[in-house]
């Protein structure tokens, strides 16, 4: 800049604080003089945006591109109207560029992405003007884009699925250049760069990302816990797309929200592919064929991973410290069947059939648990059995796992192991279930594992591992202080799974059933353990004495034609008042004058000293009474505590009544 611009330019900056019509002479007369002058040109243009003439500066802007595309000075100003641009708000250097002609906002981009910091900078900016320029510059530039994301992404260093490349890929340059007819990519490509889509989005919805993740997935997906449905939006909005460029069959499955009308839309394609194929025998017939399973697959895929979500969502704890004192999540077990006899005609709305048996919940759980729990978990085994039945779905699902380290997920662990349970590999998820528990160090984790290798070994009629396990575990459980009300179990006759709350009541529960339900089906009981086996069927009915007392009766029954009953534990663990008053009865003249031996051994020898100084067991009768009374005082007491206690004193015998059966 020579000494003459100088003055010049000084003139203008001078006048325009003072007088903005002298300046605009200088302008022009500076123009006139030095019509090749950038400094002259681009002070010109300065002075246009800061009087908001928008006209005048896109003109002023236009002819400096046009001279001088390589200035230092005029990159940035570029620069800046690219920053501009992706803000939302409306200023006016966006103004600027949406008044330059076509032509020039493509020479504006191609100045702007060649002066790119790094490479992450140039794909963005060369999306961000893309976006405004008509479909011939898609398709001009489109192909190099997405190869240079695909290849940016790859190199080292770069984590996958969720980084920026990934994520202006899938959620900027996929979906625009789609929506772009003649962009025609062969469906492969397409078919490849879905699979990457699926895996950064449920990646962005299952994973606990890093800081950097954290802030790509907050672009990329909006979650709300009063709308958990919310960040799957963009997933399906680029499926529905896809769906209606490609003209699948169900574009609405990616519309409707996996409503049970999409999944029949989804079964009946899949079943009429099927058809299709089992009628083709030319291989070249087949593969043509194939071309039209990209549609069942990924309706699968997507299916599967959103009802996952729905499964995690609703048995994951929510808060991680919640204390095993209260449910806090749910896990899968095998139910305790009972005899046809001692069931309802009919079984209770909470038995959901299955293909492969009933399945029950909590009913401690809350109503969305008790509603969206087992149609989430079945829904989603059956997209995993189909995704896995035909050789072209195994191989890309099986890719797609890989990539995003699917295995690894706390929630598809979770479900895995259900997922055995439920198709009856309960061996496998033993071996599974104990892989788990050397990895965790977590005692409820190891808890929950325990629990359903227990119920693994039940189902395969090892009683004696099952029960050894489950004592364990009980051992393990703290302390209960609250009362909540205990969640019957209902009965039924078959094989049914459910899917139990983690907490005091409901495993405590579980164990005596299955006790109760082994000792009542101990058909000849060794005569050295039959008090013994009497008095802890009397304990365990405690717990769920509502639905017991015809087994009470039974019981009742038996000591009265015996004449006898010997359990020394009785004043230490029964404390429900109707089994106080039917044993109390027996001791009377009316109830049969039974001999109860029921008071702790130092009361009971007592009892009997007393019988023989006085030659009359008014003594002994005296303090049995006074242990009744004194008993009834205990009913309010804190039955989870008590079991716990119960199987604590008693663990060394509580299975040798079995021991011949198990």
């Amino acid at each position: 800049m020579n000494p003459d611009e100088e003055y010049l330019i000084s003139q203008i900056l001078n006048t325009l604080k003072t007088d903005v019509a002298a300046a605009k002479c200088w302008m022009i007369f500076s123009k006139s003089a030095y019509p090749q002058s950038f400094p002259v040109l681009f002070q010109c243009y300065k002075m246009e945006c800061e009087e908001k003439n928008l006209n005048e500066s896109a003109v002023c802007l236009t002819d400096l591109i046009k001279k001088f595309p390589k200035e230092v000075s005029l990159i940035k100003e570029l620069r800046s109207i690219a920053k501009a641009l992706c803000s939302e708000s409306d200023n006016f250097l966006k103004q600027i560029f949406e008044q330059l002609p076509e032509e020039v906002k493509y020479e504006v981009m191609l100045a702007v992405t060649r002066n790119a910091q790094s490479i992450e900078e140039h794909c963005e900016l060369t999306l961000l003007f893309l976006k405004r320029m008509p479909h011939s510059r898609l398709l001009q530039h489109g192909s190099n884009i997405i190869d240079t994301l695909l290849t940016a992404e790859e190199r080292p260093g770069v984590p996958i699925p969720i980084n920026h490349f990934r994520k202006m890929l899938v959620c900027d340059a996929l979906p625009l250049f789609l929506r772009v007819s003649q962009f025609d990519y062969k469906f492969k490509v397409i078919f490849q760069l879905l699979q990457k889509a699926v895996e950064f989005y449920v990646s962005c919805m299952f994973t606990f990302p890093t800081a950097q993740e954290a802030a790509i997935r907050k672009e990329a997906i909006s979650q709300s816990d009063n709308n958990p449905d919310e960040g799957w939006k963009p997933l399906l909005k680029l499926l529905e797309t896809v769906a209606v460029r490609y003209r699948w069959s169900y574009p609405e499955m990616f519309v409707s929200n996996f409503s049970d009308s999409s999944l029949q839309q989804l079964l009946s394609l899949l079943k009429r592919k099927n058809k299709t194929m089992a009628s083709l025998s030319s291989e070249k017939h087949r593969r043509e064929e194939m071309s039209g399973y990209e549609e069942a697959y990924f309706c699968l895929v997507v299916t599967f991973f959103y009802y996952l979500y729905c499964f995690g969502r609703l048995i994951l704890p929510k808060n991680p410290t919640c204390s095993v004192a209260g449910p806090c999540n749910y896990f899968l077990m095998e139910g305790i069947a009972v005899p046809q006899e001692n069931c309802p005609k009919t079984l209770g709305a909470e038995f959901k059939r299955t293909e492969r048996g009933y399945i029950v919940v909590s009913k401690l759980a809350p109503p969305e648990v008790s509603n969206m729990l087992t149609p989430s978990f079945v829904t989603a085994v059956e997209c995993w059995e189909m995704l896995h039945r035909h050789q072209h779905f195994m191989k890309e699902f099986k890719t797609l796992c890989k990539n995003i380290q699917l295995e690894t997920w706390p929630v598809f662990q979770e479900f895995y192991i259900n997922m055995l349970m439920y198709e009856r590999a309960h061996r496998d998820a033993i071996e599974h279930l104990s892989r788990v528990q050397g990895t965790t160090g977590d005692l409820s984790s190891k808890n929950k594992s325990s629990l359903q290798v227990a119920s693994c070994y039940y189902f395969l009629g090892e009683y004696k591992h099952c029960l050894k396990i489950l004592f364990d575990v009980i051992l393990n459980l703290p302390p209960s202080s609250l009362s909540t009300a205990k969640p019957a179990i209902g009965k039924c006759p078959a094989r049914f799974l459910y899917f139990m709350g983690y907490n005091n009541k409901e495993i405590l529960q579980y164990c005596i059933s299955m006790l109760l339900k082994l000792y009542k089906c101990k058909e000849n009981v060794d005569d050295n353990y039959k008090d013994v086996t009497l008095g802890y069927m009397l304990v365990l009915m405690q717990y769920d004495i509502e639905h017991e007392y015809e087994l009470l009766n039974r019981i009742i029954e038996t000591i009265k034609k015996t004449k006898s009953f010997c359990f020394q534990k009785f004043f230490n663990y029964i404390i429900n008042v109707d089994i106080l008053e039917e044993i109390s009865y027996l001791a009377t003249p009316a109830g049969g004058n039974v001999n109860l031996e029921i008071l702790s051994t130092p009361t009971f020898q007592a009892s009997k000293q007393r019988a023989v100084t006085r030659g009359v067991n008014k003594g002994a009768r005296d303090d049995l009474k006074q242990a009744f009374v004194n008993q009834m005082a205990r009913c309010y007491d804190n039955i989870d505590n008590l079991f716990i206690e119960f199987i604590k004193d008693e663990l060394n015998y509580l299975l040798l009544p079995l021991s011949d059966s198990l």
